[in-house]
């Protein structure tokens, strides 16, 4: 079976979904943030005032929640339709039976034989909400951080002298400012330590959430037409957690008892991951 150039695909997976869009509405809550944090830490802080500036970042994540629910309903339907359509076509490419018209995002909201694809594509949806929120949980949770850091050397600052200066509070001020904004602050810390900034940890979550919802339409279409082999892509990849699984076989219902369950070995295998699993109708199970 002939490959398909699977980074051209994730690259029209991103254009379909305007990940940019998405780090323009991430750019303008971090921009805000940001503000808000280097205006109170210019200041005396008490714990009154941290839990006032804390509503106030809430209240610009709170702000852009309706655009970032809209640009995921969005993105998720494109890119679930997306990998319904590319099954239709390894389909027919293997057994030169035409499979109707292109599947849109219209037909899959108002077509009853295509119900159970729209509640699929509803719990992605859902699990992409709460994806987001915890990102925006651990925003919150970070601009604390920054200020109970910005507290404590001012407490700090005013037992050593007695009293509060504003000299001791530009000084903090400019030690704390300098360990954020030029690096942003962490919203997340992953198993290997490595921590994360609202910016980039988003659109890492946003290509593994459209590359989960192009993948979750291509195994429910699979069922669509009896077919339990699939594919993962193979794009050459160098890391080892992507190159072991590359052009692997797997059984969608595990039952197969030529190939190994799917279960467990679904790509994205990492942030970031390209991979994409292919419908195999030639392969019998």
């Amino acid at each position: 079976m002939a490959k398909l150039d699977t980074k051209k695909i994730l690259g029209q997976l991103e254009s379909l979904a305007d990940v940019n869009a998405l780090l323009r509405i991430v750019k303008q809550i971090d921009d805000q943030g940001r503000q808000i944090l280097i205006e109170a830490i210019g200041g005396q802080m008490s714990d009154g005032k941290k839990q006032q500036v804390l509503s106030l970042i809430r209240g610009a994540v709170l702000g852009k929640d309706a655009e970032l629910r809209n640009w995921l309903t969005n993105s998720i339907q494109k890119t679930y339709v997306a990998g319904m359509n590319q099954a239709n076509k390894l389909y027919t490419v293997a057994t030169g039976k035409a499979v109707g018209a292109k599947i849109t995002v219209s037909l899959l909201t108002t077509t009853p034989n295509l119900a159970p694809h729209l509640q699929a594509v509803n719990t992605l949806l859902s699990e992409a909400y709460l994806n987001f929120g915890n990102t925006m949980t651990g925003y919150v949770k970070g601009a604390e951080n920054i200020l109970n850091d910005t507290l404590k050397r001012q407490i700090r600052a005013n037992i050593a002298e007695g009293r509060l200066e504003g000299a001791s509070i530009k000084e903090i001020k400019a030690t704390v400012k300098d360990a954020f904004v030029d690096r942003g602050f962490t919203v997340l810390v992953d198993r290997g330590g490595r921590s994360w900034t609202l910016d980039r940890y988003a659109e890492n979550l946003a290509k593994t959430q459209i590359i989960d919802a192009n993948n979750e339409g291509v195994v429910n279409r699979a069922s669509d037409f009896g077919v339990d082999i699939v594919e993962i892509s193979d794009h050459n990849a160098k890391d080892e957690a992507c190159s072991s699984q590359e052009g692997k076989i797997y059984s969608i219902s595990g039952s197969s008892d030529k190939y190994p369950p799917l279960a467990g070995n679904e790509p994205p295998f990492h942030p970031n991951c390209g991979h994409t699993l292919l419908l195999r109708p030639d392969i019998s199970g």
